[in-house]
């Protein structure tokens, strides 16, 4: 069965009503946190099914479907770079940025409306009870049919986001699955998504949803390293994921030989990806800045002239 299909099952069988959702509540919240940073813990049979799950699927079968997301950015790249809709697409963010989210939500739901994935992804972030926007507009369903239709269109940010739901659990209607969110996790990071090539790099220390392998865990971590430091914005980020190769020296004690390994799979990665992301720059940033390259619209400018009389 396809990943996608996968993940519309658990949507479509997700919980309703109240009380199923007071007592999927109950459940999250009786999950010990302590497990994400112990994997021992993790691997005890004690912990609850979704704590021990291992991903099963072959990364080739991953890497197929990650390609294939890969495939679609032109496409989808190029569409969204139309002069029709990149303006439309800067003056929803310039509404963003300046809190006027309801102006913001009609241009971005008629752009995820119209295929924009990069739109759909907002709304999916609007719409997230754990993200920004306005409390009162919060809604898991809705967030999660924007994060599933930008995923359609092979978004590596949806695919990464998807992962930490399964693996936090803070949406509802999405049960934890450690075995899915490494899934979705390693298709993003598959098509070179730096944060969650750092992200998988984590889980092989520490054995979620995956087994732990500290070379594979290194591997990840200098291939999201190669990106930040091919990147001209990513500040500290380049330094912070150099310093985690170090502490991965010293957590598992790794051989001169077992980091050449490491280091040869990187390397044997990259070879076989031509395709993936090489710089953190290559991925669209997300934040809620005003752009720089629209000039903003008059209501925007009127409550920033406001804000600072």
């Amino acid at each position: 069965m396809d990943l996608i299909q996968q993940t519309r099952i658990t949507y479509s069988a997700a919980p309703k009503t109240l009380l199923a959702a007071l007592f999927c509540a109950v459940l999250l919240c009786g999950c010990d946190q302590e497990a994400v940073e112990n994997s021992e813990t993790n691997k005890s049979p004690n912990r609850p099914y979704w704590e021990i799950t291992k991903l099963e699927r072959p990364i080739s079968e991953l890497t197929v479907v990650a390609k294939r997301s890969a495939d679609q950015r032109a496409a989808m790249k190029l569409a969204f770079e139309a002069p029709s809709v990149r303006p439309k697409y800067a003056e929803a963010h310039h509404f963003l940025a300046a809190k006027l989210y309801e102006e913001a939500l009609p241009i971005l739901t008629d752009l995820a409306t119209q295929g924009y994935a990069d739109a759909q992804y907002d709304l999916f972030i609007f719409y997230d009870k754990n993200n920004r926007g306005q409390d009162n507009l919060k809604d898991d369903q809705k967030s999660l049919h924007w994060l599933q239709k930008a995923i359609d269109q092979g978004h590596p940010a949806a695919q990464a986001s998807m992962a930490d739901l399964y693996h936090n659990g803070k949406n509802l209607l999405v049960q934890l699955d450690w075995a899915k969110a490494a899934e979705w996790m390693t298709i993003s990071a598959e098509q070179g998504r730096a944060t969650a090539q750092r992200a998988l790099g984590l889980w092989y220390k520490l054995g979620n949803g995956v087994e732990q392998d500290p070379i594979e865990s290194y591997k990840w971590n200098q291939l999201a390293l190669n990106r930040y430091e091919n990147s001209v914005s990513a500040g500290v980020l380049a330094q912070i994921v150099e310093n985690s190769q170090g502490y991965l020296i010293d957590h598992f004690k790794l051989t001169e030989e077992q980091i050449r390994q490491a280091e040869q799979r990187a390397a044997q990665w990259e070879k076989d990806h031509p395709w993936a992301y090489q710089s953190r720059d290559d991925l669209r940033n997300y934040s809620w800045e005003a752009p720089e390259d629209f000039p903003p619209p008059p209501a925007v400018e009127a409550k920033l002239s406001a804000e600072n009389q």
